[in-house]
């Protein structure tokens, strides 16, 4: 997809094997406006690094000299790109970074449409509010039994793998919008949850259902959690290129 003054981008990476995305905004000049160290290298989910920064580097920094492909989350229209431009200059400097809540995401998305949220966090944290949630209702119910342990049954975390995935890469297969994406996440959750657990009959079948249906509960916390967390950025910081 072609890009444009304005855009905001993203290219995969990889840190200890987990693959992540990195974001930035195109200042239509072949230079971009995102999280990285002093040595102009791109800001890593678990590097634990204190010199990020919002920096205006070349492209190819954020190519790696070309190397990794650039995807276009959202592009610019014409009345919008010299806002989005202005806002991602503004937080040139800023040194806040925080993997969960002000990440490259959060402030890619929040200078292309004023949202402060990454999708990639939203997804990770509502799966792992899922899981929890799962695993106290399997606690509690062995606790009843009379047991000190209790665990989840595979088919449970296959379903949320299932989701992770759809919320993660659906973007490429044409699910761009992200209810889009969690509607069919979510359904791609019950249909392996259950779908696994039928073997076993109708009775694990439905159990697998109601298990289902606390993991979404769990998720739905989260995800409000998270919401309540968001702040936008509205501070002037001091211009470090």
């Amino acid at each position: 997809m072609p890009m444009s003054k304005g855009d905001h981008l993203f290219v995969w990476r990889f840190d200890c094997v987990v693959p992540y995305q990195h974001h930035a905004i195109d200042m239509g000049d072949g230079t971009v406006v995102h999280y990285c160290g002093d040595d102009h290298s791109t800001a890593r989910p678990w590097g634990g690094r204190l010199d990020h920064r919002i920096r205006r580097t070349p492209m190819d920094r954020l190519t790696v000299g070309g190397k990794s492909k650039i995807h276009v989350v959202e592009s610019a229209s014409d009345s919008q790109r010299d806002l989005i431009v202005g806002r991602a200059m503004q937080q040139l400097g800023e040194a806040e970074y925080c993997l969960v809540f002000r990440n490259c995401e959060h402030f890619a998305r929040w200078a292309s449409t004023g949202r402060w949220e990454s999708r990639q966090v939203d997804a990770i944290v509502e799966r792992g509010g899922s899981v929890a949630a799962k695993t106290a209702v399997s606690m509690a119910k062995h606790l009843v039994r009379g047991r000190l342990t209790g665990r989840l049954h595979p088919a449970t975390l296959l379903g949320d793998a299932a989701q992770w995935a759809t919320e993660a890469v659906g973007g490429h297969l044409g699910l761009r919008d992200q209810r889009l994406r969690r509607g069919v996440g979510r359904g791609l959750n019950l249909a392996t949850t259950v779908g696994v657990s039928v073997a076993a009959g109708p009775a694990a079948a439905l159990a697998a259902g109601g298990m289902w249906a606390v993991g979404e509960v769990g998720a739905m916390g989260c995800r409000r959690l998270m919401a309540d967390r968001r702040r936008p950025v509205v501070k002037t910081v001091a211009v470090k290129p």
